[in-house]
């Protein structure tokens, strides 16, 4: 059978081989693949731009990277963080995501230091040696933080905790829970700002 080679979706697993099981021809476009990850056993949809020859006559050499598929289906997850989030905080933030298919403890421990990183960023006249509890307490005492986003981001910091410590594994469903929150606090504390400053500064500019 012929494979290719991509990072799947729901295990994470980097370049692991794709055998294709099933192909349709879409007249004119190229053709869509059924295909089966070699590490998990989970089904995804390629997209093929191919003119004359369907995939499955493909040689192993011939595509053995990912540049021969247009659209992979479900999608990889998006690494990329919200728009004006320090960079220092975004690698974090991708670090945490990369991990989300499958090693939910390190993406739980990610999206802790995420949140704290976010912080001392947004904040940087807090002590050093400030605790987590007492930077999201500042925060919300200051108006960095709404009340809701507060006890989010001790979510964040409690699960975040337990993903590192505690002996029982971290599920998906609570890493997934974990980068939401994430996610909305950096859309809070920088790009909501970020969107703000480059509306002023555009009124600015035109009058």
């Amino acid at each position: 059978m012929s494979v290719f080679r991509a990072e799947c979706s729901h295990c994470g697993t980097k370049g692991v081989a794709f055998t294709i099981l099933r192909e349709v021809h879409i007249p004119g476009e190229g053709w869509d693949t059924l295909a089966q990850c070699g590490h998990c056993g989970r089904g995804v949809l390629a997209t093929y731009w191919v003119a004359s020859e369907p995939p499955s006559k493909w040689n192993r050499s011939k595509h053995s990277n990912n540049s021969d598929y247009l659209e992979l289906s479900p999608p990889r997850p998006d690494t990329v963080a919200p728009k004006h989030t320090p960079e220092n905080v975004a690698r974090f933030y991708a670090q945490g995501v990369e991990n989300l298919p499958s090693n939910w403890d390190a993406a739980g421990s990610m999206f802790r230091k995420t949140l704290e990183a976010a912080l001392k960023n947004k904040f940087p006249e807090n002590k050093e040696n400030l605790s987590l509890y007492d930077r999201i307490g500042i925060a919300k005492k200051e108006g960095g933080l709404t009340p809701e986003l507060a006890e989010w981001a001790h979510q964040i910091r409690l699960d975040g905790r337990v993903a590192v410590h505690e002996d029982e594994p971290f599920s998906k469903e609570e890493a997934e829970r974990l980068h939401t929150f994430t996610n909305l606090v950096l859309q809070y504390l920088f790009t909501l700002p970020g969107m703000l400053a480059k509306a002023q500064g555009e009124l600015a500019d035109d009058t």
